[in-house]
């Protein structure tokens, strides 16, 4: 995780990831998964953050792929992303930007697909989702998280389909009831 976020600490939050935002790429939606190619490539210069990073082994052949997604939390909200990338011993990583432009989690460079996880999000807002790349190539990537606007009305069918069984079953138990018991004769 610690080589993932200090490229990031060093590259796209120094310039601010609203900044690399600026192309608009889509909303990641819950469920649905988003496919692109990593083309972007950020080059190793000649800066201290650079020299940094060369000194702590974080460049594999001098770039890496950057995708910028954005993501729209509430506080409170847990999120679960996945990544997967194609190509013989290409490695991927993940990592969060909170609208701040601030670094919240990350995961390590693994081959062929990544994971993270966010318990829950502390704040309302568009958080970004940084995927990084060790070469060029499709990925995909999958959001898991709870849409509250969704969940209500998911809320509401599921409350709606339970009443109808409780309906049901009252309307069982009168009709039993009255197969068994006369009504009582009026005077």
């Amino acid at each position: 995780m610690l080589r993932c976020v200090l490229v990031l600490m060093f590259s796209v939050a120094a310039s601010g990831w609203n900044m690399a935002l600026a192309q608009r790429p889509p909303m990641l939606v819950p469920g649905k998964k988003f496919e692109a190619e990593l083309t972007e490539k950020m080059e190793r210069s000649n800066t201290e953050a650079s020299k940094v990073c060369a000194m702590n082994g974080l460049f594999f052949g001098d770039r890496y792929y950057v995708a910028i997604l954005p993501v729209k939390l509430k506080a409170g909200q847990p999120i679960e992303i996945t990544a997967n990338v194609v190509g013989d011993k290409r490695r991927v990583c993940l990592t969060m930007i909170d609208a701040t432009g601030k670094v919240i989690a990350g995961t390590e460079f693994k081959e062929s697909n990544q994971t993270l996880k966010i318990k829950n999000a502390s704040a309302t807002g568009v958080y970004a989702v940084v995927v990084m790349s060790t070469s060029i190539g499709a990925f995909d990537v999958i959001a898991e998280f709870e849409d509250p606007e969704v969940l209500t009305l998911a809320a509401a069918r599921a409350k709606v389909a339970q009443l109808k069984k409780e309906l049901a079953a009252a309307e069982a138990e009168l009709k039993a009831l009255q197969e068994t018991k006369p009504a009582p004769k009026k005077p």
